[in-house]
């Protein structure tokens, strides 16, 4: 069988966008890290409205998460 290079270009590109959607995860993941990165973006704006300490383990977990979801700054606040 004799195989171009052009094919052969295709077929590596093929593979490896598979092997990078397999790393990414499932839909249901960024489903997942989307619903979380929410919650707790609701959550550490309820402790800036009263005011509280945010633990540092907390920011660690938003910027974690912000990244893992695309997201580059903190979104706009919600009115209430």
């Amino acid at each position: 069988m004799n195989v171009s290079d052009a094919d052969l270009q295709h077929l590596l590109g093929d593979e490896h966008r598979r092997e990078l959607q397999r790393r990414a995860g499932s839909p249901e993941l960024g489903q997942s890290r989307e619903a979380a990165l929410e919650a707790l973006e609701v959550y550490v704006a309820a402790l800036n409205d009263r005011r509280w300490p945010i633990p540092p383990r907390m920011n660690q977990d938003l910027r974690l998460l912000r990244a893992l979801c695309g997201h580059r700054r903190a979104p706009e606040r919600r009115p209430k």
